[in-house]
């Protein structure tokens, strides 16, 4: 299984359910892509009790490594602030859960992914 979670903008910005989901996990990645970590790698490995593998996002866009991994154990996927803004760690989600992701498909999960986003908008505003 992959857990895809985030890790905030601070060391203490992870969840108390994030970092149980990553107590299970044999490997944790970190995509560095995104931003920079406003941290060193240290000070996360020193919270989440767990070595950190930094990742670009050639590896993060093609999953397969990922999906491949996630089918053999627990791993996760750790993102500054809401990992699910993106469509990119959206469709690795479901990808992980067993949904098929064809070309046809793209359009429905783009259309999934702004709706669920203008809503997070909206209930913010």
């Amino acid at each position: 299984m992959m857990h895809i979670i985030g890790i905030g903008l601070e060391t203490k910005d992870i969840s108390l359910k994030g970092i149980e989901a990553l107590r299970k996990c044999r490997k944790a990645y970190l995509e560095d892509y995104t931003s920079d970590l406003p941290y060193r790698i240290k000070e996360l490995e020193k919270v989440i009790k767990k070595k950190v593998i930094l990742v670009g996002r050639n590896f993060v866009e093609d999953g397969n490594a990922l999906l491949e991994e996630s089918k053999k154990f627990n791993i996760a996927l750790l993102s500054y602030g809401d990992p699910l803004s993106t469509l990119l760690k959206y469709s690795l989600l479901l990808q992980n859960q067993g949904y098929s992701y064809t070309n046809s498909a793209k359009l429905l999960l783009f259309q999934n992914f702004i709706q669920i986003s203008s809503q997070k908008v909206f209930m913010m505003s």
